[in-house]
């Protein structure tokens, strides 16, 4: 280690370079720095830099934050005041002077506020990332005083997959909540070829998420990272702020911006040249590992909802499109022309037509406007009109790599075409089938899932995740792969959120 020189930094105070005791590689030792101990309070930076021969030069090795301990989480404390159960025909109601909660009998979903702002929309919801889970059924619900709490039972299902969530809550806010999965028919996902790498197969997260009010505007974090220091705008960052969307600038295609990456909204690398973004920047929706804490602020509030941990947990926000300003499923068939079928039987998903002048004919008001689909082996090409004129052509084939089956790749709910600035007042969107097709394409078939108008008014609510389990299967697209998640009948784990105020 005598190679190397330390310089070191406490608040203002600056010291160095420290020459280094002499240490052998993989060996232990201590290193003596005169700055104020860390049960101060002032975290210690430690920069090792290495001397070139000629002493004229050099670089730095590595970098370190020697921070003060972490105070443990208040998951247990306790609280002074007890919440009170109230039971009514619909609902199961948990009253407290700080913050309320209430589970409708109906679709076992919670809803709550703090001091009377509305902060939780919706939830318990399983996550399975990587499985398209059945719509949930509510089978039962219940609710108890117990040792100074409420415990809040819910049983129901995702067609054939049983799911049982047991919900205390304590005068602190403090949700523990248990879920439990008695049956659990689903395979998970199964290994795939891809392009370049290979995807392991397995669930990419499990765990729990609750929906949140439109109105939060940003996340805070602290947590554990396999680093001790990071770059002030890194994404993966120990402790930060991260708002929803970025103060200015326009992100255009093919124009390079001029703010940092974690500060873009939306991925044409990803999502490709009509992405339209809306999803937050990638500083608020970028998954935080090994939390202690995340916590979802309100605009203009102090109110909150986040997520704690004493293990290895994570959290990450998604914003749901507003269903006031979208057209799926049900609705999707009433704005198609010809002979369109299902691509999963029983579902309006994503509907498919090869023949051509075969139409999707969509009316809306708003300033933009996003045609969604899938993109597939079997999949060919489809002329756009807007307002009775044609406005591109979209391919929508995925590739083939060699050996994998048709429909392996197949790519589902992406932006397939979107228009923004447009003029106020009626607008008419119209996808007709070309009948032409890429020279490797199996078919030429145009995928309909959906259509979203692109409004300013639209009151997008947010998902937050607390996952127990993740993993990144596609090596593609992450820096490092676990061995494939599955879980069966039986699998039961727990999360752990608190609604509460700052």
């Amino acid at each position: 280690l005598n190679e190397l020189d330390i310089v070191w930094h406490q608040d203002e105070e600056t010291w160095g370079p420290i020459e280094c005791p002499s240490i052998p590689p993989r060996t232990q030792g201590f290193l003596k720095i005169p700055a104020a101990p860390v049960s101060s309070g002032r975290p210690v930076y430690l920069m090792f830099s290495k001397r070139s021969l000629d002493a004229t030069d050099g670089y730095d090795v590595d970098e370190f934050m020697l921070s003060p301990a972490s105070e443990p989480t208040e998951a247990g404390s306790t609280p002074s005041v007890a919440p009170r159960l109230v039971e009514t025909a619909d609902a199961l109601d948990v009253q407290h002077p700080d913050f309320s909660l209430s589970l409708s009998r109906e679709t076992g979903m919670l809803s709550g506020s703090v001091d009377g702002e509305r902060v939780l929309e919706g939830g318990p919801h399983l996550v399975l990332t990587g499985y398209p889970l059945p719509d949930w059924q509510t089978t039962s619900v219940a609710g108890r005083q117990a040792n100074g709490a409420v415990v809040l039972d819910i049983a129901g299902r995702h067609g054939g997959l049983q799911v049982e969530y047991s919900l205390r809550v304590d005068g602190t806010g403090l949700l523990d909540l248990a879920y439990c999965l008695p049956v659990q028919p689903f395979p998970g996902p199964r290994r795939r070829g891809l392009r370049a790498g290979r995807d392991v197969g397995g669930f990419r997260e499990v765990g729990v998420a609750f929906d949140l009010t439109h109105e939060v505007d940003c996340v805070s974090w602290q947590r554990k990272g396999l680093w001790s220091l990071y770059p002030h705008d890194h994404i993966g960052r120990n402790e930060g702020v991260a708002p929803r969307n970025r103060g200015e600038g326009d992100e255009t295609f093919r124009q390079e911006p001029d703010w940092p990456w974690g500060e873009d909204m939306r991925g044409y690398s990803l999502f490709g040249r009509y992405d339209f973004g809306r999803r937050g920047t990638n500083d608020f929706r970028a998954m935080k590992h090994g939390i202690r804490q995340a916590s979802a602020l309100v605009a203009g509030s102090e109110a909150r909802f986040s997520a704690v941990s004493d293990k290895d947990d994570a959290a990450r926000l998604e914003v749901l499109p507003d269903p006031a300003f979208c057209c799926t499923d049900a609705d999707l068939p009433d704005h198609l022309t010809g002979n369109w079928v299902q691509s999963v039987p029983g579902s309006n998903r994503d509907l498919m037509s090869n023949k051509v002048g075969d139409f999707a004919e969509y009316r809306f008001e708003g300033p933009g406007v996003a045609w969604l689909g899938s993109r597939d082996q079997i999949h060919g090409k489809a002329r756009v009109f807007l307002d009775g004129e044609e406005v591109a052509v979209v391919d929508l084939f995925c590739g083939i790599l060699h050996g994998v089956a048709r429909g392996e790749l197949k790519m589902e709910n992406e932006i397939l075409f979107s228009v923004e600035g447009l003029d106020p007042g009626p607008h008419t969107l119209r996808v007709e089938v070309l009948g032409e097709k890429n020279p490797e394409s199996h078919a030429a078939y145009v995928s309909v899932s959906g259509f979203r108008v692109l409004a300013d008014g639209a009151r997008d609510r947010i998902r937050f995740h607390i996952v127990n389990e993740w993993n990144y299967p596609e090596l593609t697209w992450g820096n490092y792969m676990k061995p494939p998640i599955g879980i069966g009948s039986g699998y039961a784990n727990r999360v752990q959120a608190r609604i509460h105020r700052a």
